[in-house]
């Protein structure tokens, strides 16, 4: 038990001190500034995922799915899910979901298994499709931060599905996941 009554089980304590020493190693006034900022930095980024998430209903997205949204720096929040992935991939093993949910290749398989984001912790797509931006010579195309290491934000993926992946968004279709396409 920590202070506040609230009960813990030993992993969310370790799980907590974890993301204390890590968040220790950060800007404490930057750190509390981003995790208050839970809005999008464009509003037609808001209404993508109303889109993509909750059939085009922002109030909806508000209610159901913003615990799957962090904006803080993609850094930070990729040194936490690098702490989490190992017991996180554990739970999921034992409530069963020890093949592939993805299946995006024809190559998929349940062989080296991996976690992986539904929305993922950053990416440049929003920005290439929705903006138009170009990168600067010899650079990227500069990505946002949006997903969350939040259990719900989680998949079980195979290596093959998740180098495919990479940072792009998904969406259910059907019983299945689709990369999501910005080409009407």
């Amino acid at each position: 038990m920590l202070d506040g009554g609230a009960e813990y089980s030993d992993a969310e304590i370790e799980r907590i001190r974890d993301d204390v020493q890590i968040l220790a190693e950060i800007s404490v006034e930057s750190y509390l500034k981003k995790k208050s900022e839970k809005s999008f930095e464009y509003p037609d980024d808001e209404q993508f995922f109303a889109s993509l998430l909750s059939e085009g209903n922002k109030e909806a997205l508000r209610a159901d799915f913003m615990h799957r949204f962090d904006f803080r720096e993609p850094s930070l929040k990729r040194a936490v899910f690098d702490k989490l992935k190992r017991l996180v991939m554990e739970e999921m093993a034992q409530e069963g979901r020890t093949k592939c949910e993805l299946h995006l290749v024809a190559e998929c398989d349940s062989q080296n298994l991996v976690l992986d984001h539904i929305i993922p912790l950053s990416s440049n797509e929003l920005n290439k499709y929705l903006r138009r931006m170009t990168a600067p010579q010899g650079k990227k195309v500069p990505a946002q931060s949006f997903g969350a290491n939040h259990r719900e934000n989680f998949l079980v993926a195979c290596a093959k599905c998740n180098n495919f992946k990479k940072h792009r968004f998904i969406k259910k279709e059907g019983s299945g996941w689709v990369i999501y396409s910005f080409k009407k």
